[in-house]
């Protein structure tokens, strides 16, 4: 019998191969091919991890896990990440899954909080090769002014901050403040006037 060389083929082409060369022995063979685990499962994790990079991957793999190979989030991460997966290997089984214009890639964003904290274990998705896993840094968050620390802070595994909770990450009021001549802006324009604070968000 024949050898067969599977390297460079998909399953499907494996199939019609085998089942041609049966074809010489057995009338009408049908033969079933299934990959019990990829050698090499390539999956990049980009963006605020500590390792970004392509993670290769044997066997099964979650979420976490991959973003535990790549060494956990960082410190600047925002509060989603984003999973795009090639259409060839199927949707992905989030609610906030989407096709993107191109009809080539399922897109879906995961809230990171909420996947670290097991809030909502369904989120914790087993990974496919080739997927990308995107964690986006965080927006920032400037506390000017006459603070004992200002600058700008990121907000991390959150969307929203309130103007004391910056404050709080400001280290507090300076002594010569005038808290009543506090201003929140929203765009980086933001300035500070006299003796108060302004807050804003990029």
């Amino acid at each position: 019998m024949n050898k067969i060389r599977a390297g460079g083929l998909t399953v499907d082409q494996l199939e019609a191969e085998l089942n041609r060369v049966l074809s010489t022995y057995i009338k009408e063979p049908q033969v079933a091919v299934s990959v019990t685990e990829f050698r090499s499962q390539p999956v990049s994790v980009l963006g605020a991890v500590r390792n970004p990079g392509v993670q290769q991957v044997q066997g099964r793999k979650t979420l976490l896990e991959l973003l535990s190979m790549a060494g956990g989030i960082d410190a600047e991460a925002g509060h989603n990440l984003r999973i795009t997966r090639r259409k060839e290997f199927g949707p992905i089984p989030l609610k906030t899954a989407e096709a993107d214009p191109s009809g080539d890639y399922f897109v879906a964003d995961v809230d990171l909080g909420s996947l670290l904290e097991a809030r909502n274990p369904q989120e914790n998705i087993e990974v496919k090769r080739r997927d990308v896993i995107t964690v986006p840094r965080g927006e920032l968050v400037y506390v000017m002014g006459t603070v004992r620390r200002p600058g700008g802070f990121v907000l991390r595994q959150r969307e929203t901050l309130s103007a004391l909770q910056a404050l709080a990450l400001a280290e507090g009021l300076d002594r010569a403040a005038s808290p009543q001549n506090a201003m929140i802006r929203g765009l980086e324009a933001a300035i500070t006037i006299g003796a108060g604070v302004a807050v804003y968000r990029r």
